[in-house]
């Protein structure tokens, strides 16, 4: 039996992010990486940065701007950070060099309104 596993399934972990992410913050990290924080920051046990527990799948509630978004759309992450931890990321279709979000399950009309988007796909 391996005994070297630390996260089972590895679907939500703790990650260093920015001191002002809150519950339900969309986060993108420098990596690409995105998911969702499922609690605020909190400092860190060293005491020299802040952590959260970050959800990197599933299909989450997004609110979006004017313009309509179809079902099995691409959705992206506007302002990819390059030198930062994380940063709380908005919802766009551009493509750029913007980190993929994942798959619009469930889109909308032209009026801003929400999304639903699963997360990864």
């Amino acid at each position: 039996m391996a005994l070297n596993e630390i996260y089972r399934d590895a679907d939500s972990v703790p990650y260093p992010v920015a001191s002002d992410i809150v519950a339900g913050d969309l986060v993108v990290f420098a990596s690409g990486l995105v998911g969702v924080a499922e609690v605020s920051a909190k400092p860190n046990e060293a005491g020299n940065g802040y952590v959260a527990t970050i959800r990197t799948k599933g299909i989450w509630s997004f609110s979006m701007g004017v313009g309509a978004i179809v079902t099995g759309t691409a959705i992206y992450a506007s302002n990819t950070p390059v030198a930062c931890v994380c940063f709380m990321g908005t919802l766009i279709s551009i493509v750029g060099t913007n980190a993929k979000v994942g798959t619009v399950w469930r889109g909308k009309p032209s009026a801003a309104g929400k999304v639903l988007v699963r997360i990864g796909a």
